[in-house]
């Protein structure tokens, strides 16, 4: 029979080996049931949109339990290095004098510019907007990320047209099928496009969802709508023009920013209708995510440029989240008067939508979660090591050879004055 006195003396020296054990091997793995609680919670994870939308901190897990299938472009540059055992050389990375390009730095998880470029001389009317904007949406990815993120060296483009500033590797807002060398990225308005007037990303959706609760799909003008310019992509806007003209189905008309405005709707007023429509420009459409925001049906030609989201739209089937039509508008009519008699099929893509891009694919959360899975990739083909300092054998001083993000978006200067249109700052 085991005596009291024994069983004091067996706890105290399990009390001492369990303190041992502790204080001298405290990475040891724990014994304890709940161990797996951590990853246990990550299988229950679910995103919702009202309580996530606007976190940056998600972790990777998390995000790739949120956003499936958003990654794909990612993982489709990497294999295509990987498959071609051509990995980025730090050559590859350098950017050319006087073209809308920058070259950029992230090191131990803070954003630098490397290379500036000659911004005066790039071509697109608001450059200065898209760099500050777009360099935003990276230093957040980088600043809320849970997890260390690696160092990486990269070229971005801010043209409408990557591949006009360059014909190397770069990180771009768009591209064509064929053009392999262009690593998608979100474009600057998803942090702010003041120039054509939206402030923020979230003040835009804002606005949108107070007319999205207070007009049902159904209670929406039953027309398609588009304002714009034909200036860009004359081609396929006159052709919308065209053929719109005089329909009851449709409310199309020209605005001039500056000039002829008489017919001037902003982007929220766009989602009173319950159809929107949607046409590229110089290459992509810069307004095609907004639209996307709305409880609408967005109505699109067959697309030439890819954004980051753009494989995730459905044209058919039991997913569909939005109607396409001809480049050349020739089958418009007769979708319209489909989906008049079919409104409630008209409803349900317009439903969906809303669920895939405006409540998930599209929110800043999702932003921040492809950015930092970008940058994962582009470490995986990257074939140099990244040097934040410039050593002279020399004098055997060390040289900073960037600017960290923060001096440099409180130090960029103004330039081009008026670019901005009757929205900028005077």
């Amino acid at each position: 029979m085991v005596s009291r006195a024994q069983v004091v003396l067996a706890g105290c020296l399990i009390t001492l080996v369990l303190f041992a054990r502790f204080v001298f091997f405290p990475g040891a793995p724990s014994e304890d049931p709940g161990a797996g609680s951590i990853a246990s919670d990550l299988k229950k994870w679910t995103f919702v949109p009202a309580k996530h939308a606007n976190v940056h901190s998600l972790s990777r897990s998390q995000c790739s339990a949120s956003f499936p299938g958003l990654y794909d472009r990612v993982d489709i540059a990497v294999s295509q290095r990987e498959r071609g055992r051509k990995l980025i050389s730090y050559d590859e990375v350098q950017i050319a004098p006087g073209r809308c390009m920058l070259q950029l730095l992230i090191y131990e998880n803070e954003l630098y510019i490397t290379d500036l470029g000659d911004h005066l001389e790039c071509y697109v009317s608001n450059g200065r907007e898209r760099i500050v904007a777009t360099l935003s949406l990276i230093q957040r990815a980088i600043f809320s990320s849970p997890e260390p993120l690696p160092n990486i060296e990269f070229p971005l483009s801010y043209d409408d047209l990557p591949t006009r500033s360059t014909h190397g590797v770069t990180w771009g807002f768009t591209r064509t099928e064929s053009e392999d060398n262009v690593w998608l990225i979100p474009d600057y308005g998803y942090w702010s496009w003041w120039a054509i007037g939206i402030p923020s990303f979230n003040s835009l959706a804002r606005a949108i969802n107070v007319i999205d609760a207070s007009t049902p799909w159904m209670e929406k003008s039953p027309k398609a709508v588009w304002r714009g310019t034909p200036h860009y992509a004359p081609e396929i806007r006159e052709k919308l023009i065209e053929v719109t003209r005089d329909k009851p189905w449709a409310d199309v008309e020209t605005v001039t920013i500056g000039e002829d405005e008489k017919h001037f709707l902003s982007l929220d007023e766009h989602c009173k209708y319950q159809y929107v429509l949607q046409t590229e420009g110089t290459s992509y459409s810069g307004r095609f995510k907004f639209l996307q925001l709305c409880n609408s049906v967005t109505v699109s030609h067959k697309l030439e440029y890819a954004e980051f989201v753009t494989h995730l739209l459905r044209s058919s089937g039991p997913e569909q989240n939005f109607i396409e039509v001809e480049r050349d508008w020739s089958n418009l009519e007769e979708k319209m008067e489909y989906f008049a008699g079919h409104p409630q099929e008209a409803e349900e893509i317009a439903r969906r939508s809303h669920q895939v891009f405006a409540e998930k694919y599209l929110t800043p959360a999702a932003v921040s979660c492809y950015l930092r899975r970008l940058i994962e990739g582009w470490a995986k083909v990257q074939a140099f090591e990244p040097e934040l300092y410039e050593f002279n054998e020399t004098t055997g001083k060390r040289t900073a050879r960037s600017t960290p993000f923060e001096a440099f978006v409180v130090s960029f200067p103004q330039e081009k004055p008026g670019e901005y249109g009757r929205f900028g700052p005077s």
